[in-house]
């Protein structure tokens, strides 16, 4: 049967804007940092976001309960399998499964109120949901349920617009597209989440988006499962042997950071030993920007986002990580003026809130804010290892590989493409990779550090 992987739990999307403007608006920030160009005008949305990870996707069974189907079975085999199919260039096998075989994904038509606790309602962003098992109520380890009371169109798609108003508005109920509202809920299945980008298939209204996957849904299977094309906007988790050669030991997240526009880093936020990574953009926030959290579970296994979250953290700014008196984790920044902009993240997960009042904190970076009064008492401390940094000459001195040895990372000037050659001088010669940045994280909690780079090209030896 198949099971979610495990995740860390997500939380709710929350913005702020408007409160985020004023709060940014108060103080005048530093310049940029040295060897980041200037910044985008906007800033870019987050491609995908991850609800779950499942076990595996090699093969994938599914089959049709008849029960309460509307349209001809044989007729929605026909359209579940061709939906279900558009995931095959993700690398995703879904199969028909055989009599007596056990069923991963069950598909099926049920009454608005069905006992999932997940009633359909009006609008057509309430037509279907996917549930786990046994919560469904179903023999089989998801399942896709359907409103039954609805006209099913099983021909060709009927757009649906959503027009301006100084109302609220709901979408007209239509007549849904069954092909276009699986291959949504299958991208659920798969560990998907909903995204406003129009050319997506996990649009929170199926019929407002395309019915084939866009490249960045097949990028967000791809970083949960392996597979895709290698990107300089890619991030890849490696380990590193004593001759100093990155290899590679997750799924490569794709098309998460692309350069120059997102800044990363990584941190335990949610202080289980594991480190999670950070990622802002840079520029004004747009629709689906802003502050993401990615977690990770077992060997390096991207499992869930959080985020994002638009306006509060400025992208050209340092971030600062930390804990508060009452140990709650805090993200800051350091403003020009000596006054610190610094948020709550309880329990290391969204949502933000601003830090107390009154309330000390020590960070990272050497900061520190000892009263709670908003301006930073310390600073000017060292850059923490698992902070990227992007600037030509040594840029890491770290015992990687646990050998009793300090390996030192020298980076060239940076190319055209925007990498540079990084040179690692160990104890047992040396090697060469390019990448745009790298740095030293613990993604999987077990004490070893993992080396991230962002745009990682290829190794050779010197």
């Amino acid at each position: 049967m198949l099971r979610r992987g495990c995740h860390k739990p997500s939380s709710i999307f929350t913005t702020l804007l408007f409160i985020a403007s004023l709060t940014i608006g108060c103080s005048e920030d530093p310049p940029e940092p040295a060897g980041l160009p200037p910044p985008p005008l906007l800033s870019s949305p987050f491609p995908f976001k991850i609800l779950h990870r499942l076990d595996g996707i090699a093969r994938l069974t599914w089959s049709l309960d008849t029960r309460g189907c509307p349209i001809d079975s044989k007729v929605a085999e026909e359209v579940i399998g061709a939906a279900l199919g558009e995931w095959e260039a993700a690398g995703v096998r879904f199969t028909p499964a055989k009599r007596g075989e056990a069923v991963d994904l069950l598909i099926g038509w049920r009454p608005p109120r069905h006992g999932d606790g997940l009633p359909f309602g009006i609008g057509e962003g309430l037509i279907a949901h996917i549930v786990e098992g046994p919560r469904s109520g179903d023999d089989a380890s998801w399942s896709i349920h359907l409103d039954s009371t609805r006209q099913w169109n099983v021909g060709e798609r009927q757009p649906t617009s959503l027009a301006p108003s100084d109302q609220v508005v709901l979408p007209r109920r239509g007549d849904p597209h069954l092909f276009g509202v699986l291959v949504h809920e299958a991208g659920h299945i798969l560990g998907l989440g909903h995204v406003p980008q129009e050319n997506s298939v996990m649009r929170p209204i199926p019929s407002l988006g395309n019915t084939s996957p866009s490249a960045a849904d097949l990028g967000g299977v791809h970083s949960l499962y392996g597979g895709g094309s290698d990107h300089p906007s890619d991030l890849t988790i490696c380990s590193v042997d004593g001759d100093g050669f990155p290899h590679p030991v997750a799924p490569v997240l794709r098309g998460v950071a692309s350069w120059p526009d997102v800044r990363w880093r990584g941190a335990d936020l949610d202080g289980d030993g594991a480190e999670e990574l950070l990622l802002r953009p840079r520029g004004a926030p747009t629709e689906g920007s802003g502050l993401t959290l990615l977690f990770f579970s077992g060997p390096a296994l991207l499992t869930t986002s959080e985020g994002p979250v638009a306006g509060l953290l400025s992208g050209e700014l340092d971030l600062i990580v930390g804990k508060d008196a009452e140990g709650a984790t805090i993200l800051a920044q350091l403003l020009g003026d000596g006054t610190t902009r610094a948020l709550r993240l309880d329990g290391g997960h969204l949502p933000l809130s601003l830090a107390g009042k009154g309330i000390p904190w020590q960070g990272d970076w050497g900061v520190a804010d000892s009263d709670g009064d908003g301006r930073a008492d310390s600073s000017g401390g060292p850059r923490p290892r698992s902070d990227p940094a992007s600037q030509e000459g040594v840029i890491l001195e770290h015992d990687v590989d646990g050998d009793g040895t300090i390996e030192t990372l020298v980076a060239s000037e940076r190319a055209a493409d925007g990498t540079r050659s990084m040179t690692w001088r160990g104890r047992r010669g040396l090697a060469s990779f390019r990448a745009i940045d790298v740095a030293l994280v613990d993604i999987d909690g077990d004490g070893m550090l993992e080396l991230v780079a962002r745009g990682l090209v290829g190794t050779e030896k010197n």
